[in-house]
């Protein structure tokens, strides 16, 4: 009989050690979706006005966070991606006052570097820096002679599946709460495989 109840003993114990692994298990899956669904909720106030938009068919395995009908801008027009079939560039557009221009740079690194010395050598603007990361500059040009005409630009890199993409506004620019909400696009730029 004492063989009996060692046997039992022995599979009770296996039983509570089994089942608190398992509830352990249980109770880091519970944390894991926590934080998981923070980090979610945390994006999707960040960006709660915009919406997410595939560019798989536009040839980039890639995604973007667009601005929707309930941001700032206040359009109510849908996304528009313009690229010719086997090209290297993009434009996506969302309404009259939104637009970026991509390029495909291939394994180009130093777009940045040499988009700062283009805009050094320039005599007709003056131009003022007022955020420079390693992969994004946000700078305004005004007019050296009249002084008075300014524009706020958005110049950045980003690399996709090892393809480097140029990314900024129009030649003419806009206005400088345009070019903010350009930026949280711009960020939200990532692969999407």
């Amino acid at each position: 009989m004492n063989n009996r109840a060692f046997i039992l003993f022995t599979l009770i114990l296996i039983s509570l050690i089994a089942f608190s692994c398992e509830g352990n298990g249980e109770v880091k899956k519970e944390l894991k979706s926590k934080k998981t669904s923070k980090i979610d909720q945390s994006l999707n106030e960040d960006y709660y006005q915009f919406s997410k938009l595939y560019l798989l068919k536009s040839e980039i395995q890639g995604t973007i966070m667009l601005p929707n009908e309930t941001s700032r801008l206040g359009t109510s027009e849908k996304p528009k991606v313009q690229h010719e079939h086997g090209g290297f560039k993009w434009e996506i557009s969302v309404g009259p006052s939104f637009s970026l221009y991509l390029e495909d740079y291939g394994k180009q690194t130093n777009l940045i570097k040499n988009h700062k010395i283009k805009l050094k050598t320039n005599n007709v603007y003056k131009i003022e820096f007022l955020k420079e990361l390693p992969n994004l500059l946000i700078y305004k040009k005004t007019l050296k002679e009249t002084n008075n005409h300014t524009s706020y630009f958005i110049y950045a890199q980003k690399k996709i599946n090892n393809i480097t993409y140029e990314i900024k506004n129009k030649p003419q620019g806009n206005r400088k709460d345009i070019v903010d909400v350009m930026e949280k696009s711009i960020l939200s730029f990532n692969s999407s495989i």
